[in-house]
């Protein structure tokens, strides 16, 4: 080690290093997102549809959620896809009066609704 490294300079390389670690630890933590449970599907569905008429625009008012996922499927690999369906088909059914209220977690939706806002603008695919 040099003769002229004192100890001010080690402890402003340290007081730096701290800085720099709850910086990185403050940007990996802002990018965690936590999901709040969802356990009514009119409120999953609620921020599903908002999501999507956000990232979608062009969507017409009245658009069916089989246009709607047509849309945005895709846009993450970590979506269940099948869990959405299951769980779209089954509050269909409740919506059109064929089923009771489908009951449990709704965290595929509300997933798959933040992944919308996370992305923004989708826009039209062909």
């Amino acid at each position: 080690m040099p003769a002229d490294f004192d100890s001010t300079t080690l402890a402003l390389l340290i007081l730096d290093s701290a800085i720099l670690v709850s910086l990185v630890g403050g940007v990996i933590a802002s990018r965690r997102i936590s999901l709040p449970k969802v356990v009514d599907p009119d409120v999953a569905f609620g921020l599903l549809e908002s999501s999507v008429k956000r990232a979608c625009p062009d969507l017409k008012d009245g658009f069916t959620w089989r246009e709607a996922l047509a849309r945005v499927r895709g846009i993450d690999g970590s979506i269940d896809w099948l869990a959405v369906t299951m769980t779209l088909t089954q509050y269909e059914a409740y919506k059109y009066g064929e089923a009771v209220k489908p009951s449990g977690s709704f965290s595929d939706i509300v997933k798959l609704a933040s992944r919308i806002r996370m992305v923004g603008g989708i826009g039209r695919r062909s």
